[in-house]
């Protein structure tokens, strides 16, 4: 509610926590008259089936499930000392890798300065 006070300081690109919560934010920046992506773009997270026939077409980060299951198993198993190793073969500071794949449509682009 705070996109129509901001005195036009947009950010140049909004990241949103899933693609659910990407539909909000497009249909909140709509209301008040703000173009994606021209005057900011959009990106989701999870690729949520119907993403590609929103308007625009919503750019999202898709994680790859099946590892994400996978790994979450191991990890369950490791942890209560019925599995063998841990799940994240590669991590970072304790953190395990998913692999995602960008899939890049048209919510992103190059913002319109005025």
């Amino acid at each position: 509610d705070n996109i129509g006070r901001r005195g036009g300081s947009l950010p140049t690109c909004m990241v949103c926590a899933n693609d659910s919560q990407a539909v909000g934010v497009a249909r909140a920046l709509h209301e008040h008259g703000v173009r994606i992506p021209q005057d900011v773009s959009l990106i989701g997270f999870d690729d949520m089936p119907a993403m590609d026939n929103m308007f625009p077409p919503l750019t999202t980060v898709r994680p790859d499930f099946e590892q994400l299951g996978i790994a979450a198993m191991k990890e369950t198993l490791f942890l209560l000392g019925a599995g063998e190793e841990t799940s994240f073969t590669a991590s970072q500071h304790g953190v395990g890798l998913i692999p995602m794949q960008m899939i890049s449509r048209s919510s992103l682009g190059p913002v319109l300065r005025r």
